[in-house]
């Protein structure tokens, strides 16, 4: 069962016969009735019944309709997707971004890249920066945007940007209003960070959590929620 022999099943229907649909693709009558009688004895039943000199579906005709447009439907936008890759700057490009990178300026950047190109299928996912590394080494993401250097050896990775880390505390703190110059100058305050979830890595609460541990201003106990 392949996609041309659905949609020569689905123009007979459309079109209310076998002469019909002949003409509509440009085939002969005995190709088109040969077509759906190879159809009809793979599924052991048949789609068509003659009522009144009319050509109509049989009950399982009905029921193979909605599958049949499906499929192929799938198929064609499966050809005219590999077809658009043979253009220049066409094509489906995944990406996967950390959720808290997908702001406003990647908001910016993505518009002005889908008006640059139009043609190009751009679609968005957010997920750790552990989920992306996977997700691009998959093959589910064309790009992805993550905190941090991966240095797994099958993922090339390129620094974009930097951002500032800030402390930040309520307005009653006792070093509130006054600058930090070491961290070690915070040993013994208690940190709020993302909360541990089992077989999922924050990046980014690791690597703060190393920052301070270089310092000695925390200790390790197992556990990443406060330190």
């Amino acid at each position: 069962m392949d996609s041309d022999t659905l949609l020569t099943f689905l123009t007979v229907h459309r079109r209310g016969g076998i002469s019909s649909a002949a003409k509509a693709l440009h085939r002969s009558q005995p190709a088109i009735s040969r077509r759906i009688a190879l159809l009809e004895q793979e599924l052991g039943v048949p789609l068509f019944e003659r009522i009144a000199g009319r050509t109509m579906l049989s009950d399982a005709g009905r029921v193979m309709v909605p599958y049949a447009e499906r499929a192929v439907a799938a198929a064609q936008d499966a050809e005219n997707a590999i077809r658009a890759l043979a253009r220049p700057n066409s094509g489906p490009v995944a990406l996967a971004v950390v959720s808290t990178l997908a702001g406003g300026r990647l908001s910016t950047i993505l518009k002005r890249f889908a008006a640059e190109h139009p043609e190009v299928e751009l679609s968005l996912r957010t997920a750790t920066s552990a989920e992306v590394s996977d997700l691009t080494r998959r093959g589910e993401a064309t790009i992805g945007l993550r905190y941090d250097r991966d240095r797994s050896r099958d993922l090339d990775c390129e620094l974009l940007f930097a951002e500032r880390l800030q402390v930040v505390c309520a307005l009653d703190h006792p070093r509130a209003g006054r600058r930090i110059a070491k961290l070690a100058e915070l040993r013994g305050e208690r940190w709020i960070a993302f909360p541990a979830v089992p077989g999922r890595r924050e990046i980014t609460a690791s690597h703060v959590f190393a920052l301070f541990q270089t310092t000695g201003s925390v200790k390790s106990t197992g556990r990443r929620s406060t330190a």
